[in-house]
């Protein structure tokens, strides 16, 4: 949300994004000492889910894993699935062109 200039205490209230899948694959470990570096980008516009390709990179040993995430966009007072805000759908969009 930061990364696109969205601010993130409006959209709380109004929408939350729960994690509903999680595929990941290991390479290699990391140690609790180390600096990671964590790559997302969203593969898609959000509609109801917003699918996240994520890599996580250790400086000197590389890559250490991949994952799929989906999340889902929920109404935060019903808990019911809800079309992601238009704002957020617009904001991905720009960086996708």
């Amino acid at each position: 949300m930061r990364a696109l200039n969205l601010p993130e205490k409006k959209s709380e209230k109004e929408v939350i994004f729960p994690a509903i899948s999680v595929e990941m694959q290991y390479f290699m470990p990391a140690e609790l000492k180390d600096e990671i570096i964590i790559k997302t980008c969203m593969v898609a516009v959000p509609q109801v889910r917003l699918l996240f390709k994520q890599s996580v990179y250790h400086p000197k040993k590389g890559l250490l894993n991949e994952a799929n995430v989906c999340l889902a966009s929920v109404n935060a007072k019903t808990m019911r699935a809800t079309r992601c805000p238009e704002v957020l759908q617009k904001a991905v969009k720009a960086t996708m062109q």
